[in-house]
């Protein structure tokens, strides 16, 4: 697990704690002290601190409770509330020793007040809606408004919430019942329902709803030992899955009904943190984001994958928010599309149109680490991708296999002298780079959160000494 050394702190009423952020999740430090007593907003942080007490994580300290050991919780905000004894956005809560929150030296945040889309972005987007239009190939706001009731009428939580047994499973996850829900979501295309045109999470096998009702067979299967290898499992086995798809489900929309139109990226990297906390199954696949941007298109966007998002952020001229999942860059979506005027469906499918099919990126950092001096004239005018590190020479040997990173490794440690975490980091980011980037690969060169520059990588790593920044493609 990685982890890095900067410590945050969170204090409130009998709780005072100390953690630290890892790729993994949110480590709590032994020795915290968390409130025992849980506020109204709170109530499932209780199982949350019987559970904790039971694994010897929690123990009673006078009138608190106390961390016996290091936890790892799946969140910032899991964390926070576990310490608090309510809800809580950790992103906000965990604060730096200099004050700054976690949200703040983690995360890619945009102020409120900036425009998120440039005038030439703004413009091309509205040009290429009115071109869509023109064509007929945008569905109109009547017609988006009756699939969304429809699909609401056959799949909503009033739905969902008065089913049991055989007959929940059947609904939920029969790909051979036309009238399922795994079929609408994926292959439902008629009059009726369009499902394409609300984003596509086609392809791969049907193991990505998890379970799946065997075409030839008739039986019920789910994941095996190995993920891609399914196996049989029993039809109370498969119901049981379905009721915890469901409640899940319901979960995700009690939190997506109660959350506010004019979200702050905080909001919604906690609300990223909610759906990991309380929908930890369908909030992380491809088919429970499609379930709930149906039923909240306001929301939520249609891009299915984070991939898809961020790939369509970056060429937004916008850094992604910082972190993992599904949710946390849809306030993004939902800022641009209201800038243009547009509905959701609208915008993601004019950048759809205007932006292309996925392909790799790369950000580059236009300044000095260690004396700030920005290199983003020298970029532009070689119209060239640098970074720094000229004591190392031609690197051009690095291939990306452990043998060469070994070797930098060295070279870094011997001419620039550092903790081994930092050189570890080092040495990977500088493999990406010389073994990773390839012809056709998008590039980002940003100064912080700004884009200055988007570009297009035409040939190989090439060694100039003569620069600061030699090291070029």
């Amino acid at each position: 697990m990685t982890t890095n050394d900067e410590e945050y702190e969170l204090k409130g009423p009998d709780a005072n704690a100390k953690g630290v952020f890892t790729d993994n999740g949110f480590l709590v430090k032994s020795g915290s002290l968390a409130r025992r007593e849980i506020a109204p907003s709170g109530k499932s942080v209780t199982s949350v601190h019987q559970r904790l007490i039971a694994e010897g994580v929690l123990e009673e300290h006078g009138g608190q409770l106390r961390f016996a050991k290091d936890h790892l919780f799946n969140s910032p905000s899991g964390a926070a509330a576990a310490v608090l004894g309510r809800t809580a956005n950790g992103w906000i809560s965990w604060k730096r020793s200099d004050g700054k929150s976690l949200s703040e030296v983690k995360r890619v945040t945009r102020s409120d007040q900036t425009q998120l889309l440039d005038d030439k972005k703004r413009q091309e987007i509205v040009a290429r809606h009115q071109q869509l239009l023109n064509e007929g190939k945008l569905p109109t706001q009547q017609q988006l408004d009756k699939e969304y009731a429809l699909f609401r009428e056959r799949f909503g939580p009033s739905v969902l919430a008065g089913l049991d047994g055989e007959p929940l499973l059947t609904l939920m996850h029969d790909h051979g019942n036309r009238d399922s829900l795994v079929y609408w979501l994926e292959f439902k295309n008629d009059d009726e329902f369009e499902t394409p045109k609300f984003g596509s999470i086609a392809g791969g096998s049907a193991l990505k709803f998890r379970i799946f009702r065997r075409k030839e067979t008739g039986n019920w299967q789910a994941g095996g030992e190995k993920a891609n290898q399914p196996q049989d499992i029993t039809k109370e086995t498969a119901i049981e899955i379905a009721r915890s798809h469901r409640d899940q489900l319901l979960r995700g929309i009690e939190l997506l009904g109660n959350f506010k139109h004019d979200a702050t990226d905080d909001d919604y990297a906690e609300l990223q943190d909610q759906m990991d906390e309380l929908a930890p199954d369908v909030s992380r696949l491809a088919w429970g984001h499609k379930y709930f941007s149906l039923l909240f298109p306001s929301k939520l966007d249609d891009f299915h994958s984070p991939d898809w998002q961020r790939f369509h952020l970056l060429k937004l001229l916008q850094m992604p928010p910082e972190g993992n999942g599904r949710y946390i860059c849809a306030g993004r979506f939902v800022a641009a599309a209201k800038e243009v005027g547009l509905l959701m469906n609208h915008f993601t499918t004019t950048i759809n149109s205007l932006q292309g099919r996925l392909h790799r990126y790369w950000r580059v950092g236009t300044t000095s680490g260690k004396s700030g001096t920005s290199f983003w004239q020298m970029m532009r005018d070689r119209s060239c991708l640098a970074v720094g590190w000229p004591k190392l020479g031609d690197i051009s040997w690095v291939d990306g296999k452990k043998e060469s990173i070994g070797k930098l490794k060295q070279l870094l440690a011997q001419d620039y002298p550092n903790d081994p975490k930092t050189i570890g980091r080092s040495s990977s980011q500088l493999a990406q780079f010389v073994a990773g980037i390839s012809e056709g690969d998008l590039v980002l060169a940003a100064d912080g959160m700004t884009v200055l520059g988007v570009g297009r990588v035409l040939g190989g790593y090439e060694f100039h000494a003569e620069f600061d920044f030699p090291h070029q493609w």
